[in-house]
């Protein structure tokens, strides 16, 4: 009804998921359609946003695949990330022509000044596309799910990429960084699963790339390996740290050759890396963040060297077929659910010095008949450490 002034709050969803809404028209009161208001209405085809709409949030009709016909009101000034991810049908962003603060060009959303790009159809059939030259700013999940691209060409004046910027392009094989590149928001260019390579300008002062793989610019730190990477990584010299889930979903690498004076393995690096059957740590590495091998279901051998303390809560869960592991002298903790869900580990030595084994640490783990401590035993077995390992 017209008396309508807000739909629901700040934690929007308000009609998410109604799978059977084929048409809306929003009051001429409201002013903000909030997160994830109409996200996953899949028959929605028709929306109309009266002019007085200034703001629409994070993912608002995300997962609507019918919808096509959709015009931006004049009045808009904010718009969210991922407005329309997953809308197949959504070829062109459409503004009203009175609308002062955006413009659009071939169908694609840029602000006025065009120095930002903030919206990229995901239905938009074209495999390549040239970002305006204009831009220094690519906006947070302004290409999110443009599954027809295969090629982007980034404008040398570029020094923004917004959070989630490239996600879930399948398509996309290549990212070329320029050089003024200051910033890479998280996650940018995640789940694309047929990107092979990342390349960085050599005049770019923040960033560079080793072997098509993404690191700082003195590459001691090793931010992003492209999801469709295959076979051998090699891991640059200079690294001390593979940071936060960078080769998390790589589902093609088979091997990670890593350098010894690597320090630390950030949490989810490896995460869900399903092929990977060889990686040595070196004993340089002082930490293994939590979930960082998780679901690598095809790992059958694991050293942990005594330079790693403790290891942290579910790093090695589901990998089923692991089956030989060693802990040096020196581990003294295995957190909550490390070995988790590891169906084919048969035995595991303890190595002197062990004090803490956490929560579910081997729980499930079927075929596990042997547990052996080289020293006294842990002061600290927590509950269900062992649960439902019925071979013990």
């Amino acid at each position: 009804p017209d008396t309508v002034t807000e739909i629901g709050g700040e934690e929007g969803g308000t009609f998410s998921g109604c799978g059977s809404l084929t048409e809306m028209e929003i009051p001429e009161k409201v002013t903000v359609i909030p997160q994830h208001t109409f996200s996953a209405c899949h028959k929605l085809s028709k929306v109309v946003l009266p002019d007085g709409v200034e703001k629409i949030g994070d993912f608002a009709f995300q997962r609507c695949e019918e919808l096509k016909d959709f015009v931006l009101p004049a009045n808009v000034k904010t718009i969210g990330m991922g407005i329309f991810a997953y809308c197949v049908n959504m070829t062109e962003v459409v503004l009203s022509d009175e609308n002062s603060n955006f413009q659009t060009l071939n169908g694609v959303l840029y602000n006025k000044a065009g120095s930002s790009i903030v919206v990229y159809p995901p239905g938009k059939m074209d495999t390549s596309y040239e970002i305006l030259s204009s831009v220094t700013d690519i906006g947070a999940g302004a290409f999110y799910t443009c599954g027809n691209l295969v090629n982007v060409t980034i404008p040398q004046k570029v020094k923004t990429i917004g959070t989630m910027a490239f996600y879930e392009c399948d398509a996309l094989i290549e990212i070329d960084i320029p050089d003024q590149v200051e910033e890479i928001g998280q996650n940018a260019f995640d789940e694309n699963s047929s990107m092979l390579k990342i390349s960085v300008s050599e005049g770019n002062i923040n960033y560079a790339s080793y072997k098509g793989v993404l690191y700082n610019k003195d590459r001691t730190e090793l931010l992003f390996c492209p999801d469709g990477y295959n076979g051998t990584v090699t891991v640059h010299e200079n690294a001390k740290k593979i940071e936060d889930q960078a080769f998390a979903s790589c589902q093609n690498i088979t091997e990670v050759i890593l350098p010894e004076e690597l320090t630390t393995i950030g949490d989810g690096a490896f995460k869900v890396c399903r092929k990977l059957v060889t990686i040595n740590i070196p004993s340089s590495v002082k930490t293994i963040g939590e979930e960082a091998f998780c679901l690598c279901t095809n790992l059958p051998e694991i050293r942990i060297p005594g330079s790693v303390k403790e290891i942290g809560y579910g790093t090695f869960s589901q990998c089923e077929s692991l089956i030989d592991v060693t802990l040096e002298k020196g581990v003294t903790t295995i957190e909550d659910f490390v070995f988790s869900y590891c169906d084919s580990l048969q035995s595991i030595i303890f190595p002197e010095g062990m004090n803490h084994i956490g929560v579910h640490a081997f729980y499930d783990c079927n075929h596990l008949s042997k547990a052996y401590f080289e020293g006294d035993a842990p002061e600290e077995v927590m509950d269900y450490a062992f649960y439902n390992c019925s071979s013990l």
